[in-house]
């Protein structure tokens, strides 16, 4: 069964742009080889890395070839794509994903809870109960009366006791 692929990887800064249009048509045919057929390749530019890859601070993010790549290909053929993109020295990340057709993917709007209500919002004040917490009252103690010096001997010995046990 054919599926429709996107592949994004980063590409070593090592590579000249005729280098880098020489890999995209290789992995064309690699692909082309393998049943497959590439639809789209986006070159995004060389970009700065945000952390070092493979002891490398610039390189070129790709996704479809020259650095995005949207490709249809077997499913059974997608470990030989992974394992020729270990094999390629130039290529210091990659990721394949499936892919939607242009013509399945849905706009993006600004918050998914927009898209599926169309009432106005209404504030959580307005909307929610207040509901006040029940607190008992604590008991009223009752008055201590202040303890002599005999009684409070007598207390302290009592506890010194029952801790020597």
């Amino acid at each position: 069964m054919t599926r429709r692929y996107e592949l994004t990887a980063i590409i070593s800064d090592r590579m000249t742009a005729d280098d880098l249009t020489q890999w995209q048509s290789t992995f064309a045919d690699q692909v082309r080889g393998l049943e497959g057929a590439v639809l789209e390749t986006h070159n995004l530019g060389r970009q700065t890395l945000g952390y070092r890859i493979k002891r490398r601070d610039v390189g070129y993010e790709q996704t479809a070839t020259p650095i995005v790549v949207e490709f249809e290909l077997p499913s059974n053929k997608l470990k030989e794509i992974d394992r020729l993109l270990k094999l390629e020295l130039n290529v210091l990340r990659s990721m394949v994903t499936h892919a939607t057709p242009p013509e399945t993917r849905q706009p993006v709007t600004a918050s998914p809870a927009a898209a599926v209500s169309s009432e106005t919002p209404t504030p959580i004040a307005e909307s929610a109960p207040v509901v006040e917490p029940i607190v008992s009252p604590a008991p009223p103690k009752a008055p201590e009366q202040p303890l002599s010096e005999a009684e409070l001997d007598k207390r302290l010995d009592e506890i010194l006791e029952a801790k020597e046990l």
